[in-house]
């Protein structure tokens, strides 16, 4: 999931800040903090925390139905087949569809199954909650692991999803999407 241009934070660092007593001088590390508590639980979770658009990349192999990663989604924005050289050419989204996109997403492109395998496809698509819809445990977890890096000093460091507290994790696995990891022809 490759967030396409800037969006807005989930949660904002004065919020956080007010929540948790700290010193109003330091907005820009708290915010820091929240970015990248964030990108964890985006990436943990499967769920955008904002709506935007996304960069999604697979790999064709004869297949027309592909169970996108992420939910929920809105739309299929285009759909672009890889030169090899990181350039892409959008295809037609002629008999595209998405099918249950909140839910569990689909996408149902039938002209996909000619392609040659071991191409990349690179799928542009509107995901997200809308503002206020998203679950409380995403923000939840964005402030509980925000707080952890920022009491614990450690914003910009590598960590590992089985490195978050009980809490955290919990908060997480609460609302983690799962899709099948099938492809379909039909």
């Amino acid at each position: 999931m490759v967030p396409v241009g800037a969006r807005d934070p989930l949660v904002a660092a004065e919020t956080l800040i007010l929540e948790r007593h700290w010193p109003g001088e330091d907005v820009a590390t708290v915010e820091g903090c929240l970015a990248a508590a964030t990108a964890i639980v985006e990436t943990a979770c499967a769920r955008p925390a904002r709506a935007g658009t996304f960069d999604l990349f697979v790999e064709t192999g004869g297949w027309s139905r592909w169970w996108v990663p992420i939910a929920p989604v809105r739309q299929v924005v285009s759909v672009a087949i890889g030169a090899g050289d990181g350039t892409y050419s959008d295809l037609s989204l002629s008999g595209l569809r998405l099918h249950l996109g909140m839910t569990e997403p689909q996408v149902i492109m039938p002209s996909l199954a000619d392609l040659a395998h071991g191409c990349e496809l690179r799928v542009r698509v509107e995901a997200g909650h809308d503002d206020g819809a998203w679950p409380v445990q995403i923000v939840q977890a964005i402030k509980l692991i925000a707080a952890e890096f920022y009491e614990d000093g450690i914003a910009g460091e590598a960590i590992d999803f089985s490195d978050l507290t009980f809490a955290a994790g919990n908060l997480i696995r609460q609302v983690r999407y799962q899709r099948p990891h099938v492809f379909g022809c039909g």
